[in-house]
């Protein structure tokens, strides 16, 4: 989901999302084999690809502001609302929504 971090660094360089990346640093689908290896004789990964076309500016805040407590204290009063008109400018400048890449997936362990 890197395009939140895009998006808030575009609103504001001095914005950034990091609670994605610390997760998927510490475990996530490109490293995760590995990590598991360790404990278990065979790893399968299966990947979920796909995305989220997000028509809504609201559940983009929402979910931004509750995934990171300094963007909640940091996207608030005027700087919320002019985040929310960004996030409804980048949706009509993109065919009504935001594109967001999730990669997901599932590790099966024996």
């Amino acid at each position: 989901m890197k395009e939140f971090g895009e998006l808030l660094q575009r609103f504001d360089p001095n914005l950034d999302y990091l609670s994605a990346r610390e997760n998927a640093i510490r475990f996530g689908v490109g490293n995760g084999s590995n990590q598991l290896r360790s404990y278990f004789n065979e790893v399968v990964y299966k990947g979920f690809h796909g995305g989220l076309n997000i028509t809504d500016e609201k559940a983009i805040v929402d979910y931004l502001i509750s995934s990171n407590n300094d963007l909640k204290k940091t996207l608030c009063d005027e700087k919320l609302l002019e985040f929310v008109y960004f996030l409804a400018s980048e949706k009509e400048a993109n065919n009504g929504f935001i594109y967001i890449t999730k990669e997901t997936g599932l590790f099966a362990s024996i």
